[in-house]
């Protein structure tokens, strides 16, 4: 599926998250919706409507009016956000002098052109620019083409996602920790069958049950660290699957550890304790974090 078309999908969720109520929903995927299309004029309209932060919602208004400058709703909403009570904002022509209305195209009392159409795209620039916001189309006689600028910068929309919570790095570098030590296990126990099978001349009858079951061990060592890492990332992009995948995972941990200690003769009550609370510490920290995970 195209990028665009994710967007649009995100967006008619977003929005029919937001008309039922579900503000922390509908933040979510508005934001993903714009991170993919960041000149998608609803979808900025729609994330202003939802956001909390005055900050934020001027950062959506604005991106809105520059991706359209006559859009009257975010027009509307900037006035008042701005605290003018719904007055117009004053911006003075430099060429007569007159006050107009912030955000309109041209002069009510000279006709002086704020912003000019691109003759390429359609798309309103500040009557000063040299190439087109959006395509990069000359607007001035002789002007280079350049990349266009998005409207709504990778930096905007990062400032609107909320910040990791402090409490998920920790589980982050313990799956990191765990992966490394399940992989270099299984590399190690793929040289121990390596070893029995040598001994035993490649004749895999000669080897015993004990001997056989290195290898099954050494695939699961290996399958399960690269696994954690996969999960290590998802939990870093605050993923839900990464987050629920930490909850089952360390539920694995607490069952095959202590067990796993306790069949040794004697009992390694010292290996029971920590491969107990290991994961169960980082089954309290990723509970703890699930405010930082998509709805």
């Amino acid at each position: 599926m195209s990028t665009q078309a994710d967007a649009k999908r995100l967006l008619a969720q977003g929005v029919a998250a937001a008309k039922a109520g579900q503000r922390a929903q509908a933040y979510n995927l508005l934001l993903d919706a714009v991170e993919l299309d960041q000149r998608s004029e609803l979808a900025w309209l729609w994330l202003s409507a939802v956001t909390d932060s005055p900050d934020d919602q001027r950062i959506c208004l604005e991106n809105v009016i520059t991706i359209n400058p006559g859009n009257a709703a975010a027009r509307g909403r900037l006035l008042k956000l701005q605290g003018t009570g719904g007055q117009p904002t004053t911006v003075v022509c430099p060429r007569c002098g007159a006050g107009n209305r912030d955000f309109v195209r041209e002069c009510q009392a000279c006709g002086y052109a704020f912003f000019a159409r691109c003759p390429a795209c359609g798309e309103f620039n500040p009557v000063e620019a040299r190439v087109c916001d959006r395509c990069g189309a000359a607007l001035a006689p002789g002007q280079p083409a350049q990349q266009p600028a998005p409207a709504a910068t990778a930096g905007q929309a990062t400032v609107l996602r909320p910040p990791a919570p402090v409490t998920l790095w920790p589980v982050v570098a313990f799956w990191v920790s765990v992966s490394l030590f399940f992989v270099g296990g299984g590399i190690a126990s793929l040289f121990q069958f390596a070893g029995f099978l040598v001994r035993a001349r490649g004749i895999v009858h000669n080897l015993s049950t004990l001997q056989m079951a290195w290898l099954p061990m050494a695939l699961f060592f290996i399958l399960f660290g690269i696994t954690g890492f996969g999960l290590a990332w998802e939990l870093a992009r605050r993923r839900r699957d990464g987050y629920y995948g930490s909850l089952l995972f360390g539920l694995v941990l607490i069952a095959l550890g202590p067990g796993a200690s306790l069949v040794l003769d004697p009992p390694d009550y010292l290996a029971v304790a920590c491969t107990g609370l290991m994961p169960a510490t980082a089954i309290i920290l990723t509970l703890a974090s699930a405010a930082g995970f998509e709805t």
